[in-house]
Order: structure tokens, then sequence, then C-alpha cells
């Protein structure tokens, strides 16, 4: 040991009276580190203390007002006996997470357990919520969340449609029939990059049409219906019913091709509402995608429906277009205001944007 000791001096070029002050400043940074453990474990065990020692008998009751968690400031929160670090951190919460709905949910707070919560539940209460009207209760005008931008639609054309052909149809005659302008300026698209309508059904392959839609004014298309043969008539099946065997049976559909499709479906909670949904499954080629436009339709009883008045965080967090964020704001938002009366109602959640709702809507509805 003595000779690694002086093996050590001479590689840090250090004498003896250098190493004891290297083993003396080591004892004092172990003896600070200590130092700094101990204040830390006694100022918590400190909290602790102060709040299971929660004392209300020096409380004068006659004095003391009842406090409402969802309005209090940690002055009022210490006038009851709670420290105002506590104080400070249920105010801190409910700025950052919303109101209180139940005393209870105090709970939820670092240091808040049910038996101070017994101690001081005398001094606390839960005004409800309600809307400015010229009875009863009132909120000020500083907590009145502003209401969202509605955007008033223009009145919608009047369809009367006509026979048309699509290859050659001009703008004018597309809006005289009332079609709309998404419709007509997709279609005008299609065309300028090459594209040619054979079979009216190859009108499903533009963005915006509804299969449903669709089939009222398919006999008006100066196309035919099919390209085929009499001996070669297509099999039709609806795209939310089929099976994978049924699904095999269509030309160009293989086993791995149809369960990727049943997969997805089942995924988007057992239903497509539009054919475009199909350029959304896994490995799926505009080959096979042509042949399931042919062969397949979609129509509006099959497309299952969530109910966001009962669903559960469940149903929602798993659907493909809404994340786990957006599943619970929306359920949490329903828990704290009630039932929702109206789609617009999901605008009122400040986080969540149009565009984050224009893919769920066909799935939800109101009861």
């Amino acid at each position: 040991m003595k000779k690694l000791l002086i093996e050590l001096m001479e590689s840090l070029s250090l004498n003896k009276h250098s190493l004891i002050s290297v083993q003396l400043l080591l004892l004092i940074i172990s003896f600070i580190c200590l130092l700094i453990f101990y204040i830390s474990i006694s100022r918590q065990n400190e909290e602790n203390n102060m709040i299971q020692n929660i004392h209300l008998s020096s409380i004068n009751k006659k004095e003391v007002k009842k406090i409402d968690p969802n309005f209090s400031t940690a002055r009022d929160w210490n006038s009851i006996g709670i420290p105002y670090y506590l104080g400070n951190k249920i105010v801190r919460y409910r700025l950052k997470y919303g109101r209180f709905s139940n005393i209870s949910d105090l709970e939820i707070i670092d240091g808040i357990d049910s038996a101070v919560l017994s101690r001081i539940s005398e001094y606390l209460v839960i005004h409800p919520w309600k809307k400015d009207t010229n009875k009863g209760f009132t909120v000020k005008k500083k907590s009145i969340r502003p209401t969202p931008h509605v955007v008033i639609q223009k009145p919608k054309k009047v369809f009367n449609p006509f026979l048309f052909n699509p290859n050659d149809a001009t703008e004018e005659l597309l809006d005289s029939i009332g079609f709309t302008v998404r419709f007509t300026k997709s279609l005008l698209a299609y065309r300028s990059n090459g594209g040619n309508f054979k079979v009216k059904n190859d009108l499903l392959k533009l963005y915006g049409i509804d299969s449903l839609s669709f089939s009222k004014w398919k006999k008006f298309i100066d196309l035919p219906d099919s390209l085929t043969t009499e001996k070669e008539k297509k099999i039709l099946f609806n795209l939310n019913l089929i099976s994978v065997d049924e699904l095999r049976l269509i030309n160009g559909v293989g086993k791995k091709t149809a369960e990727r499709v049943v997969d997805f479906r089942r995924k988007l909670g057992g239903s497509f509402y539009h054919m475009n949904q199909l350029k959304e499954v896994f490995s799926l080629d505009s080959t096979r995608i042509e042949k399931l436009y042919e062969h397949t339709f979609i129509t509006q009883e099959s497309v299952i429906k969530i109910n966001i008045n009962t669903c559960s965080f469940e149903q929602l967090a798993t659907h493909p277009y809404l994340s786990y964020r957006q599943a619970r704001w929306i359920v949490n938002y329903r828990k704290q205001h009630g039932n929702y009366s109206e789609f617009k109602d999901l605008l009122k959640i400040k986080p969540l944007k149009w565009d984050d709702l224009k893919k769920i809507l066909p799935y939800l509805e109101i009861k």
C-alpha cells in the first residue's frame, strides 16, 4: 500500500503535504454532501409533519369563512391551517388543469390525503358553475370562455342534374348542374393531368365524392356502367360488411391484401365512411385500390358511430384519427361541463382545432 501511494505521488508530482491536503479536501466535500442530504431530508420531514399536524382548534370558527377551492388563494388556504407552500401548490394545479368538481378532487394534490381533507372539509365549499343569467349565481366576465368563431356558410346550390360527360364537361356546365366548387376543381384537375373517365365509377377516384350521393346522380353520367361483357359481370360488396374470403373473390386481391383491409376497418371502429380511406391501408397499391373501387361500395347506414356523450376514453383513444391526449380532453370536458349538445361544443376545448376533428367527425354522433 505504501509503495502504491509513493507511485501515485510521483505520477502526480505530489509531495507528502500535498497528498494530506487532497485527503482533507475530499473529507470536506464528503461532509458537505452529507450535510446537504441531511438538510433536505429534515425539510421534507418537517413539511410532512406540518401537513399531518394541522390543528384546527386554534382557528376561530366565527372569524374564518368557508373558501371555494376554485377561487381561493394561498392566503385563504393558510387561514384554515394549510401551509403557504401547499396552498400555492393547489392554486398552481387549478390554473393548469382547471376547476375542481368535488372537494374529494383535492386528494390528487401531493400532500393532501383523506386525513387532512377530513380536518378542513368543514371550511370548504364548491359553488355550482352556472352561465351568466339574470337569476342566481353569475360568473365574472374574466372567467367566461370566449365562444369559438362560427363561420356562416353560404346557402347550398340547388342540385339539378342532367346528362353530362365528365370527359368534356366545362366548368360552367358543372356549376349549372349544382356541383360543389371542390368537386368541379377536382374533376378539372384530374383531366388536366391526363386522366380519363371510362366508366361511371371512375368518378369515385375524385376527392370529395360521397358514395351515397354518387349513387343518386350516377344515372346522369354519359358513360357505360362497365367495360366488361355480360359474362364478366361485376360482384359488388358493401365494404363495411365484406369478409376476408369475399374480398379474395375480387380479381387481383390476395389473402394478405384482404386481411389488411379488414384489419384497418377494425381499427376505424368497424367501418369506412369514404372510399378514399382505402389509400390509408398499409402497402395497398393503386392497382388493388382500383379493383376495390370497382367491386365495393359504402352506405351511410353501415357506418358505425360513436356517441360522444356516452363513449369511454378507451373508445376514443384507440381510434386512429384521435390521439390519447385529444381523447382525454373530450372526455374530461364532458365530465366537467355535461353532455355535448352539438359538435361546435368540441371547439370550446381550447387545444382542439377544426383540422383535428375533420377526419373523426363522420364517426361521431350526439344522442
